[in-house]
């Protein structure tokens, strides 16, 4: 079994996802005005400031005031629990955006490469995919403002290129073959946050879909994709949750009421000034019978768990994967005066069967957190056990363990693996137009594409050599181990822009092994959807 340690790389990318997107209770904001909150007496203002006064006017440094309070307030909620959090004024826009399920700019999703900020592509339904925009296009001037080789940060470039909708921005954009720059004048709109990132009938009889938040505008968008599906003849369906970092708990139990029947619980919260309040289904679904998995990992959250533990404890349908974050408290956001926010913890959310989705928080520290989740084994020592609705014994402790778990592939270097796989998505994105398009011109249909196209050794060669510029020190024989999926990666990217960014996933799936056995655990179980013979992993 391979150390967890070799996977905190990871860590930093998905506790900031985690933090940022874990679950809101509707979020309640709590306005203050220009108030000071009346639970804070005059005397602990006093002192405040007062010690604010004398740093100001005796430290040996100058020092700035407002840093001061905003590092001390952080430190200070800093040592309540992972999940409470403060948000500073410049932030707080782009994090409830991220929930909204839209935002107001021009359209399109960026990387800052080289000192350029280079277009992925444009969103669909935007204005600029309406003016032509295009994958590859590099933006050298917004407005009057040289924007290449400047060292703009990706805040700044969202600070240009977002703004109210119906307002105009100019764009200068250098594209590959044109001599002279070209000029395109956006009016800016409202532009959608897509949560699905792909649906699509695996087969005659299987659908798919990837969910990667819960946002205001999931379930609409996700009744939509199921309905698709229904209609293409589906009757089996996996879901995937994985690296879902959680969102909105109504977008969470919408979605379940969509395969669990009416007047059932499908979770709770409780905390210790906060009463329970129980969550049920409420109208008929579409999927209420018929084959049903879920896909979890550790970086499956708070939402996610929600709906992978509505769907365990009813024995609706199956869990497949890797045990999840187990993020399960609930935060309510208090507007402070200057326009910041506190998002403090005040109860956690519970399964059906009672289980505790949120992991205790002494265990959250950093260094515990992938030892203990991202763990290849259903050992479960000393859990509290609860049962399913059929008296199926499942376990507390925090996340959710899943039914079926897969382990992780060890027989290669998983971080030269991933290194590389980084590598990917901006070595596609820039040498789409000169070097890889004319390998995939001459695919006009998705289906051809998939089953026929292979990336080349000379374009996998010149993704290696990019990334042995960049020190990635590795031996012949760890490449040739991880060739094969490099290049799988490398034509899921390709696929995105050549057909769309839902046709990212059809290709990564073909050897992805907890789908594979998915769909291998999904075609055993009944037309019913019935899981109650299936012959479980043993969990001692």
């Amino acid at each position: 079994m391979t150390s967890s340690k070799n996977y905190k790389f990871l860590f930093p990318i998905i506790t900031a996802l985690i933090l940022i997107l874990g679950i809101q209770l509707g979020i309640k904001i709590a306005e203050y005005g220009n108030e000071k909150p009346s639970f804070f007496s005059t005397h602990e203002f006093d002192i405040w400031d007062e010690i604010l006064n004398v740093i100001d006017a005796k430290y040996i440094e100058g020092v700035d005031r407002n840093t001061l309070k905003e590092k001390t307030i952080r430190e200070m909620i800093g040592n309540l629990d992972p999940h409470s959090f403060y948000i500073s004024q410049q932030d707080i826009k782009q994090i409830n955006e991220s929930l909204s399920g839209n935002f107001e700019g021009i359209g399109v999703e960026f990387q800052i490469l080289n000192d350029t900020i280079q277009v992925i592509t444009p969103i669909t339904g935007g204005p600029s995919e309406a003016l032509g925009i295009q994958a590859g296009d590099k933006i050298v001037y917004i407005e009057d403002s040289l924007v290449a080789g400047t060292g703009i940060t990706n805040r700044v470039v969202m600070e240009k290129l977002r703004g109210e909708r119906n307002t105009n921005v100019q764009i200068k954009i250098y594209r590959p073959g044109f001599t002279d720059l070209l000029t395109f004048d956006i009016t800016r709109d409202k532009i959608p946050i897509n949560s699905i990132e792909s649906s699509y009938m695996v087969d005659n009889e299987t659908g798919y879909i990837k969910l990667s938040r819960f946002s205001a505008n999931t379930y609409e968008e996700f009744a939509g994709a199921l309905n698709n599906l229904v209609m293409s003849g589906m009757q089996r369906l996996i879901v995937d949750v994985r690296q879902n970092p959680g969102g909105y708990l109504t977008a969470a139990t919408k979605i379940a009421e969509e395969f669990i029947e009416p007047r059932r619980l499908l979770v709770y919260t409780e905390g210790r000034t906060y009463r329970r309040n129980n969550y049920m289904s409420r109208s008929i679904g579409q999927f209420e019978n018929g084959p049903l998995v879920i896909l979890i990992d550790e970086g499956s959250a708070s939402a996610s768990e929600i709906l992978a533990g509505a769907v365990q404890d009813w024995d609706r349908g199956l869990i497949i994967g890797r045990k999840s974050f187990g993020k399960g408290s609930v935060q309510e956001q208090y507007t402070l005066s200057d326009g910041s926010a506190l998002r403090l913890t005040i109860a956690k959310y519970y399964t059906p069967s009672g289980r505790s989705i949120q992991k205790p928080f002494k265990k959250m520290a950093e260094e515990n957190i992938f030892s203990e989740n991202s763990e290849d084994t259903l050992q479960v020592v000393d859990q509290q056990v609860f049962y399913t609705s059929a008296n199926r014994v499942v376990y507390g402790g925090g996340g959710i363990t899943p039914d079926f778990l897969v382990e992780r592939d060890t027989s290669f270097n998983l971080q030269l693996f991933a290194r590389i796989r980084n590598e990917i998505p901006s070595f596609i994105y820039t040498n789409y137009t000169t070097k890889v398009k004319t390998e995939v011109d001459a695919y006009t249909e998705f289906n051809s594409f998939l089953s026929n196209y292979t990336v080349s050794d000379k374009l996998f060669n010149e993704l290696m050599e990019r990334a042995s510029a960049k020190n990635n020190k590795f031996k012949e024989n760890e490449i040739s181990e991880i060739e094969d999926r490099l290049k799988v990666w490398m034509k899921a990217y390709i696929a995105r822009q050549k057909f769309g960014r839902e046709y990212f996933y059809p290709v990564i799936n073909t050897t992805d092994e907890i789908f594979l056995r998915a769909l291998e655990e999904i075609n055993d179980l009944p037309p019913s959807g019935s899981i109650l013979d299936v012959q479980f992993e043993s969990l001692n």
